[in-house]
């Protein structure tokens, strides 16, 4: 029957790779290919196999698309279909047999056109390397929706890939919205890509628009599904089984200290009243905050809330359909974050890590060792220097130039708190405000963020 099917994908299945698609292929996904056998076709009998695609591999046929195809597909062929390798890199695959199919429509997908075919008695699935391996998170390779089975994953886009796609909502997402873009809106990412973290969240009464890094997206009203997106944690993993939202406590009370704490919304939770804009003062209600700031839907959800010191003044503001009041002095502030964000990203932007606090520093330059929170002040004509990042930015640029890449001044100065947050795995750099940031692809110690309030 595999001989039969041989011939008959020569006559009539196309495989078409032309120049465009493979120039925006994406990388083969973790683990040492030249470690792996070389793919061909599942094995009979082998349940699971980890093997290699050598860069500018030949294709071969295939039936169906992700997340079945026939287990006589070429192992390599379905991967660059699926956008889990590409030709001109390779990459290192993992294939697990998996229940036959009725049917396996055919598909035209990243230059590749796979072939139809009806019922077939074994199916394979295809991840990125070590997808299957205990503790790690599936890697789809490059970002696409969500399989049908999974509700987390590790995805990647291209440089240039986001930013042009529609999006509504604000993290979380309709889940019809364009992945790499919402992960620029939401920060996880810049215009030069980069991995992120892709959940599957619970449908929405409503989607309130914003913008953000650059991005604007679109407010819908009530849809089925949603995404989620996040950074990726330090070693890719997502730190442990997601906590059910029924086990998890109310987020009824502001903690007693700066440690993060996951807590839970209900849906259908009273909402009341706010003041800020993140930070908040710590007597708004801490729901109606989680919505206001994205955090969760209307359907509600986990989120990490964080307590830190007052402020001397709070804007408020109109988000996802939430009105934030203004308010002057408080001695309490705490900020939201969806669960699993807050701790990747190094913890609240209000919550300095150790050392002192310089009231006035006097002329911005970088972020001095050892302190914790700075205040300073940039002229219009500061020079600019070297920035990575964008929002955190690493503890070694220049603040001045950060600050206007930040929004937080203009041309003409100003006062700004620049506060020092754990470090990052590596930083995205991205075009706002008039200054282009560099990206650094390398772990940095600490990270700099700018005080709003």
């Amino acid at each position: 029957m595999r001989l039969i099917r041989m011939i008959a994908a020569a006559g009539a299945v196309g495989l078409c790779l032309s120049g465009a698609a493979q120039a925006q292929g994406r990388g083969g996904q973790g683990g040492a290919a030249a470690d792996l056998p070389e793919c061909g076709v599942m094995p009979d009998g082998t349940e699971r196999l980890d093997c290699s695609c050598d860069a500018g591999f030949e294709t071969g046929a295939i039936w169906g698309g992700a997340p079945f195809y026939t287990a006589d597909s070429d192992i390599c062929t379905a991967a660059l279909h699926a956008g889990i390798v590409s030709q001109q890199a390779g990459g290192a695959v993992t294939a697990a047999r998996a229940p036959g199919q009725a049917a396996y429509p055919g598909s035209s997908a990243n230059g590749v056109t796979s072939g139809e075919w009806g019922s077939y008695d074994s199916s394979i699935k295809l991840a990125g390397y070590g997808a299957a391996q205990g503790g790690a998170v599936f890697d789809l390779g490059a970002c696409a929706p969500l399989p049908a089975d999974i509700d987390e994953a590790i995805c990647a886009c291209t440089p240039g890939e986001g930013g042009g796609g529609s999006v509504w909502g604000s993290n979380p997402y309709t889940a019809d919205s364009d992945i790499c873009t919402a992960a620029i809106h939401a920060g996880v990412i810049g215009t030069d890509g980069g991995k992120l973290v892709l959940r599957r969240a619970p449908g929405q009464a409503e989607y309130g628009g914003s913008e953000a890094h650059g991005v604007t997206t679109g407010s819908w009203g009530s849809y089925d599904e949603s995404i989620a997106i996040a950074a990726v944690p330090r070693g890719g993993k997502t730190g442990g089984a997601r906590p059910a939202l029924a086990d998890a406590p109310a987020c009824d009370a502001v903690p007693e200290d700066g440690a993060p704490v996951i807590c839970g919304c209900t849906e259908g939770f009273a909402r009341g009243p706010i003041w800020g804009s993140g930070p908040y003062t710590g007597d708004s209600d801490i729901c109606t905050a989680a919505l206001h700031a994205g955090a969760i839907g209307a359907a509600g959800g986990l989120i990490e809330l964080r307590r830190f010191a007052g402020q001397p003044a709070y804007e408020g503001s109109d988000r996802n359909g939430i009105t934030a009041r203004d308010w002057g002095s408080y001695p309490v502030s705490f900020d939201v974050a969806p669960y699993g964000t807050a701790a990747e990203a190094g913890g609240s932007a209000g919550a300095p890590k150790g050392g002192a606090e310089i009231a006035d520093g006097g002329a911005c330059t970088v972020m001095p060792d050892g302190v914790a929170a700075l205040r300073c002040t940039c002229t219009g004509d500061a020079p600019r220097g070297p920035v990575w990042g964008s929002g955190p930015y690493t503890a070694d640029s220049d603040i001045c130039t950060a600050a206007r890449h930040a929004g937080v001044i203009d041309a003409f100065g100003g006062a700004v708190r620049v506060l020092r947050i754990r470090g990052l795995d590596s930083y995205a750099g991205t075009a706002a405000g008039g200054v282009t940031t560099d990206g650094w692809a390398d772990a940095y110690d600490s990270s700099i963020v700018f005080d709003r309030n």
